[in-house]
């Protein structure tokens, strides 16, 4: 118990590697490498462990690896472009990785498998950390199983950055926010009692989110011109779902899809020529539809199932079609 392992290396072409996999705790293992095609990796085996990995230059590597405890903390920092980290935490709950990488192209894994509360936060981008260029083409990858875990991915600079998330089990909670042009950000929720919140600012962005079974929420907002949301709640027929679309700018759209009883679909839009489709399956489901300040704005929406009610609202513009389409019995428009 209670060991500490420090390593530090400058120059090119190295490798670090510390192993705590005795079984014990309260463990710390720090690494710092300055300089090119670096090479750090950590395995601890316990609860209470902390590793923390510093790489300043290019192309370098950083392997995490914690099992078969709680309350561990992995955190990752590297500076520069083309670095690669990957953490892997098994079996365990109130684990926590953070990954912070300023830089460009830079690509971070993180998977929490088998336990609860555990906690992934990833920050990519040249913006947070002036100095560094604004080059494109950041990737996030984030994966859990369990119950109650948080993924958290921020991603900054001129675009074509990249969010992957999935989770596994049930109240699991995902958040992106990317700020950039050309972005895509993909949320996968399997199990109940989801949260998924997806944030995009700038041009051309596209968000996909895929959600089974009941009780889940998607949420997205777009800012800027030509963006792209699609939420997808249709997998298995879940029921109290929610998902809400907000887009501000032109030549945007929002498609919203579920299936299941008692689900709510809301989709805002400003600006001009955007366009709002809605399909739902089911019954008693519920559809609100607004664009604002809006010319050659479209909204579909279609209704299949009993008892289902849309709101459709177009204002202050011109050259605005909007289609409801309600099957079966009980419905209002």
């Amino acid at each position: 118990d209670n060991n500490y392992a420090s390593q530090y290396q400058s120059g090119s072409e190295n490798t670090a590697l510390i192993d705590q996999t005795t079984a014990s705790d309260n463990n710390s293992a720090v690494q710092s490498q300055y300089g090119s095609f670096n090479d750090a990796a950590v395995t601890q085996h316990g609860t209470e462990h902390y590793s923390y990995q510093y790489q300043s230059g290019t192309s370098n590597v950083a392997n995490t690896l914690q099992y078969y405890g709680t309350d561990n903390d992995s955190r990752t920092w590297s500076i520069g472009t083309g670095n690669y980290v990957d953490v892997y935490q098994y079996s365990g709950t109130e684990n926590s990785t953070t990954v912070d990488q300023y830089g460009n192209g830079n690509v971070a894994y993180s998977r929490q498998y088998g336990g609860s509360d555990n906690s992934i936060s990833i920050t990519q981008g040249d913006r947070l950390y002036p100095g560094y260029s604004f080059s494109p083409g950041n990737y996030a990858y984030a994966s859990q199983s369990g119950s109650s875990n948080t993924a958290d991915i921020t991603q900054q600079g001129s675009g074509y950055n990249y969010s992957y998330s999935q989770q596994y089990g049930t109240g699991h909670s995902a958040t992106v926010f990317q700020d950039g042009d050309y972005n895509y950000a993909y949320s996968y929720q399997s199990g109940t009692g989801h949260t998924s919140d997806v944030t995009q600012v700038g041009d051309y962005n596209d968000s996909v989110i895929y959600q089974t079974n009941t009780g889940n929420s998607a949420t997205v907002s777009q800012t800027g011109d030509n963006n792209d949301a699609y939420v997808d709640q249709l997998f298995s027929a879940g029921s109290y779902n929610t998902a809400e679309v907000t887009q501000t700018g032109d030549w945007n759209n929002a498609d919203i899809d579920q299936n299941g009883d008692f689900n709510t679909a809301t989709a805002y839009q400003y600006g001009n020529n955007n366009s709002i489709e809605v399909d739902q399956f089911g019954n008693g489901n519920t559809s609100y539809n607004t664009q604002y300040s809006h010319n050659d704005g479209l909204i579909t929406v279609s209704q299949v199932g009993d008892s289902h009610y849309s709101s459709v609202f177009q204002g202050y513009g011109s050259a605005n079609v909007a289609t409801v389409d309600q099957t079966d019995f009980n419905q209002t428009a």
